[in-house]
């Protein structure tokens, strides 16, 4: 991981949900659709957050929530587009995967563009979680555009 990066809990509603856009709006190849990005932003301030600091600076963060009482899920996560691929985004899921283990959940788990919808960048996302050790057990469509997701899990 980059030197200097600083793992710590955010735990501000706005604090949350200004991370969220500012880290959203160096991503648009995952997150291109402005209403789906209010909800994420939204959707953060009744969740628990990771934020990774660098400089005084959020630039990455985990949003997680617990799913009857055995599961972590991983909301969101994103990762500053600059500072991909240097153990960030990993550092962020192994820390609350630990924290969730040293709370007794057994599973974590998380969804994503399933592979049924061509995007690479997507692909990529799939392999930076199977990498974490999660893997793939379904992928059922959503929503009224039918957007296939997919579903990973790992025991902690």
């Amino acid at each position: 991981m980059q030197h200097g990066v600083e793992i710590g809990v955010l735990a501000e509603p706005a604090a949350k949900r200004e991370a969220c856009r500012a880290i959203t709006r160096t991503l648009p190849e995952w997150f291109g659709r402005p209403e789906a990005n209010a909800a994420y932003a939204d959707g953060m301030v009744h969740r628990d957050v990771l934020a990774a600091n660098l400089g005084g600076a959020v630039v990455a963060v985990l949003a997680t929530e617990v799913r009857f009482g055995v599961t972590l899920e991983l909301w969101w996560l994103g990762v500053r587009r600059d500072l991909h691929r240097r153990g960030i985004g990993t550092a962020l899921v192994a820390r609350a995967c630990d924290q969730a283990r040293q709370a007794g959940l057994r599973y974590a788990a998380v969804s994503t563009l399933g592979p049924s919808w061509p995007d690479a960048n997507y692909a990529a996302t799939r392999a930076f979680y199977a990498a974490m050790g999660f893997a793939p057990i379904v992928e059922v469509e959503t929503g009224a555009t039918s957007i296939p997701m997919i579903w990973m899990v790992r025991a902690l």
